[in-house]
């Protein structure tokens, strides 16, 4: 993929969408077993749970099966990642003003003040 150049004041655009392997002809499933975790993909086969989510809301996973949308109650919850459900409403409006912000999210060496306010710590 290829990103155009941009000014500071301009969303970055992708010039493609990402390519899949040209030289392969699998599908998700099958890609996924080859390449990324053989064995994951062996036992979530064992135990019905090789699907693809397509959307996720509140406590909800969702995939196709035919034309049809199945929704599966996500006990696991991320393992604690998703503790205020998938794609939490409140969480959307504050992440989303956070990237239109432009905000640095990964800038460990900085002093991040806001963090120490919102404390009510003061000095």
């Amino acid at each position: 993929m290829q990103a155009r150049s941009y000014g500071r004041d301009e969303r970055l655009e992708w010039d493609e969408q990402p390519s899949r392997c040209p030289d392969c002809d699998v599908g998700e499933k099958e890609a996924f077993r080859a390449f990324v975790k053989p064995r994951v993909a062996e036992l979530l086969e064992a135990i019905g749970l090789d699907v693809t989510y397509h959307r996720a809301l509140g406590d909800y996973l969702y995939y196709h099966e035919g034309d049809r949308e199945i929704a599966i109650l996500d006990m696991a919850g991320g393992f604690g990642a998703s503790l205020f459900g998938h794609n939490n409403p409140k969480l959307l409006v504050a992440a989303s003003q956070v990237l239109a912000d432009r905000r640095p999210f990964n800038a460990q060496a900085s002093v991040r003040g806001p963090a120490g306010q919102n404390l009510g710590g003061g000095d």
